[in-house]
């Protein structure tokens, strides 16, 4: 997993879409492979693939709609699935 280290990236998604993830967040784990290796080479995340398949879990109810649309990615969430959804309908849907 990987943890952006800078206030804020937008990032493009397999699946043409774009999330925004703030400082502290969790890279989208559907990114494509090239953002990836240019957010790492740009310095703006770090971590390693965790090489876990264990879920790690919803993120903090303070936390930011982009993690929160992240997380709901992890879980198998399509930008369709998100649409019009604002971050209580997040939690309330993602949240456990």
């Amino acid at each position: 997993m990987y943890t952006v280290i800078v206030p804020l990236i937008q990032v493009a998604t397999t699946g043409g879409g774009a999330v925004q993830v703030t400082k502290g967040g969790a890279v989208p784990s559907d990114i494509t492979p090239e953002a990836l290796a240019n957010l790492i080479d740009l310095g703006y995340v770090e971590g390693a693939e965790s090489g876990s398949d264990e879920p790690e879990g919803p993120p903090a109810k303070s936390a930011s709609k982009g993690d929160w649309e992240s997380y709901a990615r992890s879980q198998g969430a399509t930008d369709e699935d998100l649409a019009g959804l604002n971050k209580d309908d997040l939690v309330s849907l993602y949240g456990g």
